[in-house]
């Protein structure tokens, strides 16, 4: 489990886990997130975005 994972869990949101690969993510690494559109690449930001 990743930190944005289980931050997402202990916040109570859904959420969903795609194993599909690099492909489409921003800067190439995983995890990140896709809120909707918007893709976030790093958890910290995330956190406090």
């Amino acid at each position: 489990m990743t930190k944005a994972m289980l931050l997402l869990k202990f916040a109570g949101l859904e959420f969903s886990e795609d194993r599909g690969g690099y492909h489409k993510a921003p800067k190439g690494k995983l995890p990140f997130i896709d809120d909707e559109g918007l893709m976030v690449a790093d958890s910290t930001s995330s956190v406090f975005t």
